[in-house]
């Protein structure tokens, strides 16, 4: 703030409007004329605003206030400057974004601080109170002034933790049956386990089986200082199992709960209505945010007639933002739903019904995460009339019923409720829009999707951007049985779920696809998801997946002549790199010569990029085969030819595999030099494409290099960055190699 204005600290608003009410002005404005000022003027300075240096010194000495003690410290104006969406974008959290000051709740506040403290007996805390009345917003504003602490933003010392995992399920609760059934992800204990994983980078945790899944869970959490928040408890199935578990974190973690339920044997905080000065502050910063000019008494009279609910606050003013009239607001004759969230959508929406503004609320509603606006617009059935679109998003924003988040379009979750209750009733309307959702993700995939060819992450990123809404459509397609749509999806994003590690998504995906195939007797399709699946198996790299992976492809083998030509040459590949991963070299290579000999075929009959890309991972697997029996120049010579190949067609990814392979044959050949020049290449773009499983490869690599130069150190170093990478992503076969290789350099 300018040093030539000046602004009420946010803890002391209270403390200014209660010696304005003590003076003798029966409102703002006869106050404001008798200082020779504007109304707005000293709006601003009783709500916190910055105003004229003079103006403010003035005010105050006029309501007897030291001016100087009612002005922000430094560490609030620090505060001020370091805005909080600069903190979501820290690893190790996952924090929603705050949109508006805090207002209130200073008790419950510090209660909430309290308990959350490590040293506090309690494993986890509620916080319990009635639908909308602020839970998740305390807790919220508690999580954050933790993160603030943890990074020095602030000197008010709070609990510290070094990671903070939000979960939730209130977005599904509620729903109209089976539009996005089962689609929450922190609807049950293994999706919060997901959401952990994600948060704390662990994806070992969704690779292990369900029986390992907690004991994972439990190493994660235990490696930091760690906030677990599970909001909407009374919205997750099976209550008890997820009680249990929070019964049990271990003693580096604190768990919050929100819910309306009163019934938790430990430490609650409740929530009930905002006292009637923080309901006023608050309907004055909603007035001011969407410029609504409010007397004093206009604010009473909202406080009188909705209470001290912030949802029905919030939404009040927004409709006086579009227009409603105060006074039918306001009329106590009128009486008020059950559901006062209810009641506000209401009379937000009526207006809308019949115009683009209508169908693009309804078509939001649809997706389970903020989508991109042209999916938005496209599923509303509105993408030739960008006028009507502008008109409806403005009415939209204007009435508070969605809010803008980084380009993207997101509204509350009582709001989206609301919504698929609209989307209910209009049964023509929800069909089509629904067609045009699975349309348009399917074109987004096919676009995006694919093989992984030059700097594949621009491409994947795209994906990776929407892929909680496709996680959507894909368990939306799965329960209604939508086949063909499933199958095309899968064509498409094959390759993504390998290159971004999502072998678990790979392995339920591509069973649903053998179980379905084979009811609907599409035998080809069938071969090519035992294929798929066969391989995701064999990147989790455990000998039960391994064993897995050898039935599949032999059922795959069975059935080779309803295959694809792609397939069948994918299943001798798989094939051969199954046997070299099981130290079954000669079994290897016997499948190694089955694949030559249908590559041969495949050389005349096939696209030049497609017969390079499998030619290049037979060499890889025989190169492979010949390092381990000694056969270093044979090894180099293949590896050169598909640094080669690959770099004439473009598949970078190829190359940069390629690359890393030869280096491990030219440390056997003490051409450490080389070897370190390729490496350093290889991990650099690694890292700039998020390839992980390569980068973490590389790391291992280094160390094989810094041992066979005698640099120890430096080798148990890269050595335990590969192993660490190794757990994160589920690589059970490289990471029991590495502890071979540290146990090697010991």
């Amino acid at each position: 703030m300018s040093s030539r204005s000046l602004r009420v600290a946010p803890d002391k608003i209270h403390q200014v409007k209660a010696a304005f009410s003590r003076s003798v002005f029966p409102t703002q404005q006869a106050f404001a004329t008798e200082m020779g000022m504007s109304r707005d003027t000293f709006s601003k300075f009783l709500n916190g605003k910055p105003i004229d240096r003079l103006n403010f010194i003035e005010l105050s000495e006029r309501l007897g206030l030291n001016w100087e003690e009612i002005i922000p410290t430094p560490e609030q104006e620090a505060l001020t400057k370091f805005d909080r969406q600069q903190l979501c974008t820290l690893p190790n959290q996952n924090l929603p974004r705050q949109p508006n000051e805090f207002i209130g709740r200073e008790r419950e506040l510090a209660q909430l601080l309290a308990y959350v403290s490590l040293e506090y007996r309690a494993p986890y805390i509620t916080v319990n109170g009635i639908g909308g009345v602020g839970k998740t917003a305390l807790v919220m504003e508690a999580a954050y002034r933790c993160w603030e602490y943890k990074h020095g933003i602030s000197t008010q010392e709070t609990p510290l933790f070094d990671a903070i995992v939000f979960t939730t399920a209130k977005e599904n609760k509620l729903l109209p049956g089976g539009i996005v059934s089962g689609l929450q992800r922190q609807s049950t204990l293994r999706d919060i386990f997901r959401e952990i994983a994600r948060c704390l980078d662990a994806p070992s945790i969704t690779h292990a089986t369900p029986d390992e899944q907690l004991e994972r869970v439990r190493e994660s959490l235990s490696q930091q200082k760690t906030l677990l928040i599970v909001d909407n408890l009374e919205t997750i199935e099976n209550q008890n199992e997820v009680l249990a578990f929070l019964d049990n974190l271990p003693f580096t973690t604190k768990a919050i709960i929100t819910t309306r339920d009163v019934t938790s044997r430990y430490a609650p905080v409740y929530l009930a209505e905002l006292p009637e000065v923080d309901s006023i502050r608050l309907i004055e910063q909603q007035a001011t945010e969407k410029v609504v000019v409010l007397s004093d008494e206009q604010c009473q009279q909202l406080y009188q007639r909705f209470g001290g609910v912030p949802v029905a606050l919030i939404y009040a003013v927004g409709q006086l933002a579009s227009q409603y009239p105060f006074n039918a607001l306001v009329n106590e004759a009128v009486k008020l739903p059950d559901d006062v969230a209810r009641f506000c959508f209401e009379s937000s929406v009526e207006p809308l019904r019949g115009e683009a503004a209508h169908q693009l609320l309804m078509a939001l509603s649809i997706f389970a995460s903020p989508p991109v606006q042209e999916a938005w617009v496209t599923v509303a059935g509105l993408c030739a009339d960008p006028i009507e679109v502008e008109k409806g998003l403005a009415q939209l924003l204007q009435r508070s019923l969605v809010r803008e988040e980084n380009g993207r379009y997101t509204m509350l979750a009582l709001t989206r409720e609301y919504a698929l209750v609209e989307l209910a009733a209009q049964q023509n309307f929800k069909q089509d829009a629904q067609e045009r959702w699975l349309d348009w993700y399917l074109k987004f995939v096919q676009k995006y999707g694919g093989k992984d060819w030059g700097k594949w992450h621009i491409q994947y990123d795209y994906i990776e951007a929407e892929w909680t809404n496709l996680l959507t459509v894909i368990s939306w397609c799965t329960k209604h049985e939508r086949y063909q749509f499933v199958r095309k999806i899968g064509n498409a994003l094959w390759n993504y779920l390998d290159v971004y590690n999502f072998w678990e998504y790979g392995i339920a995906f591509s069973g649903w696809l053998i179980e379905r195939s084979q009811g609907y007797g599409e035998l080809s399709v069938l071969v090519e998801a035992i294929v798929w699946k066969s391989w995701f198996h064999m990147r989790m790299g455990s000998s039960e997946d391994l064993s897995i992976a050898e039935k599949l492809l032999f059922q795959g083998w069975n059935l080779r002549s309803h295959a694809e030509e792609f397939v069948s040459i994918l299943l001798r590949i798989y094939l051969a790199c199954l046997y070299f991963y099981k130290k079954s070299y000669d079994e290897a290579l016997i499948w190694i010569k089955e694949a030559e000999i249908f590559l041969d075929y495949l050389s005349n009959n096939s696209t030049q990029n497609i017969f390079i890309i499998y030619s290049d991972t037979v060499k890889h697997i025989k190169a492979l085969i010949f390092c381990t029996k000694g056969k270093i120049n044979s090894a180099k010579y293949l590896y050169e030819e598909c640094i080669e190949y690959t770099k004439e067609i473009n598949w970078l990814r190829g190359y940069l595999n390629s690359q890393y392979r030869l280096a491990d044959v030219l440390v056997l050949s003490s051409n450490f030099s080389e070897a370190e020049n390729l490496l350093a290449n290889v991990l650099s773009i690694s890292a700039q494409n998020k390839d992980k499983r390569l980068y973490t490869l590389c790391q291992k690599s280094f160390a094989q290099l810094e041992k066979a130069r005698g640099n120890l150190e430096q080798a148990k170093e890269w050595g335990m960055k590969a192993l660490e990478g190794c757990k994160r992503l589920g690589m059970t076969r490289d990471a029991e190699e590495i502890l071979v290789l540290l146990a090697d350099i010991s």
